[in-house]
């Protein structure tokens, strides 16, 4: 049975790390050039800052999905809450069925509850899940450009 929950990234780093391995080796560009080294340090000062969110799937208490949002007042709207999405990732072997709409549901819910008033996800084109946003309600509104220097 997949459950949907909050969780700390600190407290259960040695699951995150091997699906934050697959979800790196499935996306990430120059991957000759840019090894995955994830900055714990930064990621556990922002989870007690209350800034760092992650809602999780799992299965049978297997990890299998998360979305990590970083939420905090927008610097432009100070008196909105605003989230954004850092990270989010769904094993491949979950995809086909309702783990990511159903994950993606939950954390609107629980960001929603502490007070944000929007929600911006990004994506890599090469893994365009565009139109399934669209279906939940979801705007395109900015695009993102890339130069290797």
């Amino acid at each position: 049975m997949i459950t949907y929950q909050v969780e700390s990234l600190i407290a259960a780093r040695a699951e995150f790390d091997g699906l934050f391995k697959l979800h790196w080796a499935e996306i990430a560009r120059h991957q000759d050039e840019i090894k995955l080294n994830i900055d714990y340090d930064t990621y556990q000062k922002l989870e007690v800052a209350g800034v760092l969110h992650i809602a999780t799937a799992r299965d049978d208490g297997k990890l299998v999905g998360y979305i990590a949002s970083m939420v905090c007042p927008n610097l432009h709207y100070s008196d909105h809450l605003m989230a954004n999405n850092d990270v989010l990732y769904i094993h491949p072997v979950y995809r086909s069925g309702s783990t990511f709409v159903k994950l993606l549901r939950f954390t609107e819910k629980y960001l929603k509850e502490l007070g944000v008033v929007n929600f911006y996800v990004h994506m890599k084109l090469s893994h365009d899940f565009s139109k399934l946003l669209e279906r939940y309600g979801y705007t395109e509104i900015e695009r993102n450009f890339e130069k290797q220097l």
